[in-house]
C-alpha cells in the first residue's frame, strides 16, 4: 500500500517561497519556520535539482544505484555515490548562526564510521565534510589536513526510519534522533578548529550530498569509504542551528500513516456492443478498485425491468457468493468469505468481484438504460480475524447501456410486444372498431390482401398464428 510521510514542523521548497517573507527568510529566529532555507519531501516526489552521482567516474544521473519512488531516495547498495544539490546553505550561514540539518532516513545496512550519511563538498576538490550513518562521526578534508571524529556509540538506528537532525556552530554539533539529544560535540580536545570548518564548508561547498561525500581519488580503492544501503525519505535546511527546543518542536519520527484509497467500485459492459435490439443478452461486470483487502462485499445492482431481463447463473465461481433477485430493488450480489480463504486484494487496477447477463426485453423509450450499484458494503478482516466493514463511503459508478434506436418488429405484431399471438388478434379487431386509418407502413393491416381491412384479415391473421406462419 502507498504511505504518505509527513516531516512535521518542515515546510515544502514551493511553501518556503510564498510563506517566508524575504526579510525573514535568513533570519536568526527560535521559531524553526524562520530560519527553514529549503525542504524536500521525497515522497512527493519534490526532486527537482538532484541528481545521481557516482564519484567513481565523475559523472551524474543514471545511477541504477539510487532510485526515487512513493518511499524517498533509496540507496539500493552500498557504494560511492550521492544523491546532490547544488548546495541550498552556500553563502546562507554565518558563524554564529551556524546550520541544520534534518531528515527521516532508515539506514538498512553498512552504519558505521565510514558510511556517509549526509555532507558537502565541490565533487572534483579534496575539500569535504561527512556526516556518517552511525550517526556521530564526523571527517572534515581540505589543503590544510584533515580530521576525524570518530564515535562508534551513536547511531542512526539500523532498520527502522527516524528522525536525524544535526546542527552546527561555532561551539558545538548536536546530533538528534527523534527529538532526544544522542551526542554533543563542543570545541576543543584537539578539534579546536572543527565547529569553525563544519560553518565554513557549509557557507562555501558548491554541493551537498546524501550518501557518499570524501573526494574520491586520494582513495586508491573505494573499499572502505561508501554510502550506506538507505532510504531518505525527505530532508530539510536551516540556516541557524536550531536549539534543542526548536528540534523538540520538530517532533520525533512519526511511522507514516497508511491511508487507504476509498473504494470505487463500478458497473462495466463487457460485452460493449454500440446497441443492443430486443432479444439480445449482453454481460456486465462489477468491478472494484483501491487501496485495501476485501474480506467481503454486499451489493445490489439495479436496473430497469420493463427492459432487461436477468440470466442469473446456476452457482458461482467463488463458493462464498449467494446472488438473489429481489423483485423490485433488483439483483443483491452477497461475499462472505467465512474461512478467509478468499480475500481479495484490491490494487489501481480493477477487479472483477460478480459478472452477470441481462437479456433485453424491450426497448425503452429514452433509447439507453442504466445499471446502478447501491446498498454498497465492503469488508475485511481485522488482525483478530473478525470481519469488520469499512469506513469507508465507496465510489460507485454506473453504467449506461444504449438499445438500438430502432427495434424491428413483425408486420403482424400489432400490440408491439414482440410476440404475434391471441392478442394481436385483439389488438386488430380493436382498430376495426377504432376505424383506425391504418396508415403506419411498419405493420400489414390487410392481412388477407383484399384492399380492406375488415374482420376477415382478423380470421386471415388467426389461421395463420394457428398454422404458425407467422
Amino acid at each position: 500500500m502507498k504511505m504518505k510521510k509527513l516531516l512535521a514542523g518542515v515546510l515544502s521548497a514551493a511553501m518556503v517561497a510564498t510563506m517566508i517573507p524575504a526579510s525573514m527568510a535568513f533570519s536568526v529566529s527560535a521559531a524553526p519556520e524562520d530560519s527553514l532555507v529549503a525542504s524536500y519531501d521525497f515522497t512527493k516526489g519534490e526532486t527537482e535539482g538532484w541528481t545521481e552521482y557516482s564519484t567513481l567516474n565523475f559523472t551524474e544521473g543514471d545511477v541504477a544505484q539510487v532510485t526515487q519512488d512513493e518511499n524517498g531516495v533509496t540507496f539500493t547498495e552500498e557504494g560511492a555515490y550521492s544523491y546532490t544539490i547544488a548546495n541550498p546553505l552556500a553563502e546562507k550561514v554565518t558563524q554564529e548562526s551556524g546550520y541544520t540539518i534534518a531528515m527521516d532516513v532508515q539506514v538498512t545496512g553498512k552504519m558505521n564510521e565510514y558510511n556517509g550519511l549526509f555532507g558537502f563538498n565541490n565533487h572534483y576538490a579534496g575539500d569535504f565534510f561527512e556526516v556518517t550513518t552511525n550517526g556521530a562521526s564526523i571527517h572534515h578534508n581540505n589543503a590544510e589536513g584533515y580530521y576525524d571524529i570518530v564515535d562508534t556509540s551513536t547511531n542512526v538506528g539500523l532498520g527502522e526510519m527516524v528522525r536525524y537532525v544535526f546542527t552546527a556552530d561555532s561551539d558545538s554539533l548536536n546530533v538528534y534522533v527523534n527529538g532526544d539529544l544522542v551526542k554533543s560535540m563542543t570545541a576543543g580536545s584537539g578539534n579546536a578548529a572543527y565547529s569553525i570548518d563544519a560553518y565554513n564548508i557549509a557557507n562555501t561547498a558548491k554541493y551537498f550530498n546524501l550518501g557518499f561525500n570524501c573526494y574520491i581519488t586520494w582513495i586508491e580503492k573505494p573499499t572502505t569509504w561508501n554510502n550506506s544501503p538507505m532510504t531518505v525519505a525527505n530532508v530539510s535546511f536551516y540556516n541557524t542551528a536550531l536549539s534543542k527546543e526548536d528540534v523538540a518542536s520538530l517532533g520525533a519520527y512519526v511511522p507514516p500513516v497508511v491511508e487507504p484509497d476509498a473504494i470505487t467500485a463500478s458497473v462495466v459492459d463487457t460485452t460493449a456492443a454500440e446497441s443492443y435490439d430486443v432479444g439480445d443478452t449482453f454481460t456486465v461486470d462489477v468491478t472494484a478498485a483501491g487501496n485495501v483487502d476485501l474480506g467481503g462485499y454486499q451489493f445490489t445492482l439495479k436496473y430497469d425491468n420493463t427492459v432487461l431481463e436477468p440470466v442469473l447463473p446456476d452457482d458461482s465461481s467463488d463458493p462464498d457468493v449467494t446472488v438473489s433477485n429481489d423483485g423490485e430493488n433488483g439483483i443483491v450480489a452477497l461475499k462472505v468469505d467465512l474461512n478467509g480463504e478468499n480475500t481479495m486484494v484490491l490494487g489501481e487496477e480493477a477487479i472483477t468481484l460478480f459478472s452477470l447477463d441481462f437479456e433485453v426485453i424491450a426497448a425503452p423509450e429514452a433509447g439507453s438504460t442504466e445499471l446502478t450499484l447501491a446498498d454498497t458494503v465492503f469488508a475485511y478482516y481485522d488482525a483478530s480475524g473478525a470481519v469488520q466493514a469499512y469506513d469507508l463511503v465507496p465510489t460507485l459508478n454506473g453504467c449506461t447501456v444504449a438499445i438500438a434506436g430502432t427495434v424491428t418488429y413483425s408486420p403482424y405484431d400489432y400490440n408491439t410486444d414482440g410476440n404475434v399471438d391471441v392478442n394481436d388478434l385483439m389488438a386488430l379487431a380493436q382498430m376495426i372498431v377504432n376505424e383506425d386509418t391504418f396508415e403506419n407502413a411498419s405493420f400489414t393491416y390487410d392481412v388477407n390482401e383484399d384492399t380492406t381491412v375488415d374482420v376477415l384479415d382478423v380470421m386471415t391473421l388467426a389461421q395463420m398464428i394457428v398454422n404458425e406462419e407467422v
